[in-house]
C-alpha cells in the first residue's frame, strides 16, 4: 500500500494493481476524517476533484 498526502487529505492506494484493472483509491480526509472511494487516477487530477467535491453543499 502506498499512502500519500496532499493538502485536503490523504490517499491510499495498492501498490500494484490486480492486472490492468486499477485498484480504487481510498481518501481520508485530513479536516473529519472522513474515508471516500474514488477510481484510480494520478494525484493531481484527484486533489482538484476532491477540492470540488468538498466545496459541494
Amino acid at each position: 500500500m502506498i499512502v500519500e498526502d496532499f493538502p485536503d487529505g490523504f490517499v491510499a492506494r495498492a501498490a500494484t494493481g490486480p492486472g490492468d484493472d486499477p485498484a480504487p483509491l481510498l481518501v481520508v480526509d485530513r479536516h473529519t476524517g472522513a474515508l471516500s472511494r474514488w477510481p484510480s487516477m494520478p494525484l493531481d487530477v484527484l486533489i482538484r476533484e476532491y477540492g470540488r467535491f468538498r466545496e459541494r453543499p
